[in-house]
């Protein structure tokens, strides 16, 4: 795997990599159909209640707290169901998890993401665990060979996914002939350079 023009510039450039992968994903995910359905069927297995179809946007703001989502995925009555937080290896900040969670719908089927390379995704389990433990916040895991996710109660939960599998995920189901199947090898080059520099 070789770093790509994206890569290369990030790491000459940009100071917040996580942004501008999430930023990426974002515009990708806006831009195809394709790209959005494959990150919806993923996401849908988590919880096949989920909408397949759902409208991301990133870095909002709530009035009611400082936290700033990298991505969210809104379902067709605007509801924030998906929030991602985009991680290579950067700690996690006092909002994670818990602000997160009280920003998902009540009474909605809704997950929170934590997107980072399968090489992180060990230690990012367990401070999460530490987090929720903290927090008082009642969880249960479940575990399988496709995720790792915590059940928070009937309608919440957090799960666990890797950059590679997502962009994978999209890479398969867009045509090399597509607009975007160079910006998705961007991303990847970009995902590869932050997790090598890292």
């Amino acid at each position: 795997m070789k770093k790509s023009l994206l890569g290369e510039l990030a790491e000459r450039f940009v100071t917040q990599k996580e942004n501008l992968a999430s930023e990426a994903l974002n515009i990708i995910l806006n831009k195809s159909k394709e790209a959005n359905q494959a990150v919806c069927n993923v996401i849908s297995k988590l919880d096949d209640r989920i909408e397949k179809k759902l409208k991301f946007t990133t870095q909002v703001h709530s009035s009611n707290d400082s936290a700033i989502p990298d991505l969210i995925g809104y379902n067709s009555q605007n509801k924030p169901v998906v929030i991602v937080e985009a991680k290579f290896w950067a700690s996690l900040t006092k909002n994670q998890p818990e602000t997160y969670i009280s920003r998902l719908p009540n009474q909605t089927p809704s997950v929170l993401v934590f997107l980072a390379p399968q090489k992180r995704k060990y230690s990012l389990y367990m401070e999460i665990i530490s987090r929720l433990k903290e927090s008082e916040i009642v969880f249960s895991e479940h575990n399988n060979e496709n995720s790792n996710s915590f059940k928070l109660n009937d309608f919440h939960s957090i799960c666990f996914l890797n950059w590679n599998d997502i962009l994978e995920s999209i890479k398969n189901n867009i045509k090399e002939t597509s607009e975007i199947y160079s910006d998705v090898n961007q991303l990847i080059g970009l995902c590869f350079a932050i997790d090598t520099d890292s």
